[in-house]
């Protein structure tokens, strides 16, 4: 019993003397993936802007792992908007929708922005191909702690109104 117990701890010693150097594949290293498709983003960005559109309805579907499922109606007159279902929660319309993705965009690609270990994230974003609003976007965090994964946001019956 007792030359197992001493295979095992020099076993375990020249494991942690030679598996364990700053060089290996364990170490958290400060990099940062971010995957978004711009040219894609800026496309339909540029399409939506330029149809002009100021009197519509849609709903927001909205989902975290801090919040829950969350879901209202959005009205926008005038470019204004407002959320039906919930009056006091904040309601933008899709032009702030696109400039909400860009600073999210900006936030992670900016040159001041510091990962804390090894920080892969990814933007995904579906658009309607008649109107270019954006139908559903996602930031998702890769090898997130429980809570702190990403959210999800879903657009769905887009009408214009008069």
């Amino acid at each position: 019993m007792k030359n197992v117990l001493q295979k095992i701890i020099f076993c375990l010693a020249l494991s942690f003397t030679f598996g364990c150097s700053s060089d290996d594949n364990t170490t958290k290293k400060n990099e940062l993936i971010f995957e978004f498709d711009k040219d894609k983003f800026e496309m339909n960005r540029k399409a939506w802007l330029s149809n002009d559109f100021q009197n519509y309805n849609y709903f927001e579907y909205h989902m975290s792992s801090s919040t829950g499922p969350l879901e209202y109606q959005i009205e926008v007159r005038d470019g204004i908007a407002k959320n039906i279902t919930e009056p006091n929660v904040k309601a933008k319309s899709i032009s702030q929708i696109y400039e909400d993705i860009q600073s999210t965009v900006n936030f992670y690609t900016s040159p001041d922005y510091k990962p804390s270990g090894k920080e892969h994230y990814s933007l995904f974003v579906l658009y309607d191909a008649e109107f270019h609003y954006p139908t559903y976007y996602s930031l998702t965090l890769y090898d997130a702690p429980p809570g702190g994964g990403g959210f999800s946001k879903e657009f769905s019956e887009f009408e214009l109104i008069e």
